[in-house]
């Protein structure tokens, strides 16, 4: 039997991710895949055993899982292009992956959504403003909005919630 789980921002909070994980495998359901694109973890029923997962994301590794699984205390779950999942028995094993693709690729990503947010106040926001000030402000004239207008206003909000709530959460 198997379940599947989606988890949106797994990846800015990747030691969560792994507790989460070894959680999962505790209550009897082990990692067989993760849909990067989807953000969908894919688990299959089993024994309930102690296990402890690791993550990796790095571009151009030049073969740092290779020397995590030559050491034999890790086996890999699943890969993509950039992202390697271990799991290992062991708590504290001899030699353990870094986080720091992901510290760069986050850092990088909240600056962009940053920089994004910094654009939307600065230049969207206070059209916004202004639209909703002659509103209020003039029960009597009659305000009429384009079709244009309206998808502008929304094309704004699709892209001010996402950069909101990935800025926060990083």
């Amino acid at each position: 039997m198997s379940k599947t789980i989606f988890r949106p921002f797994w990846s800015f909070d990747v030691v969560k991710t792994e507790k989460w994980l070894s959680e999962m495998h505790a209550k009897g359901y082990a990692l067989q895949k993760v849909n990067i694109a989807l953000r969908l973890f894919i688990f299959e029923k089993t024994e309930p055993v102690q296990m402890f997962y690791r993550i990796i994301f790095g571009k151009h590794t030049n073969g740092a899982q290779e020397l995590f699984l030559r050491d034999g205390s890790y086996n890999q779950v699943c890969f993509s292009k950039n992202y390697s999942v271990l799991r290992t028995e062991h708590k504290e094993p001899g030699i353990s992956p870094s986080y720091d693709g992901f510290l760069k690729r986050n850092k990088t990503i909240g600056m962009v959504s940053g920089y994004l947010l910094l654009f939307l106040m600065c230049f969207c926001f206070p059209l916004i403003l202004i639209a909703a000030v002659m509103l209020i402000g003039s029960s009597s004239v009659l305000i009429t909005y384009t079709i244009e207008d309206c998808v502008g206003f929304f094309v704004q909000l699709i892209i001010l919630i996402p950069s909101l709530l990935i800025f926060l959460k990083l």
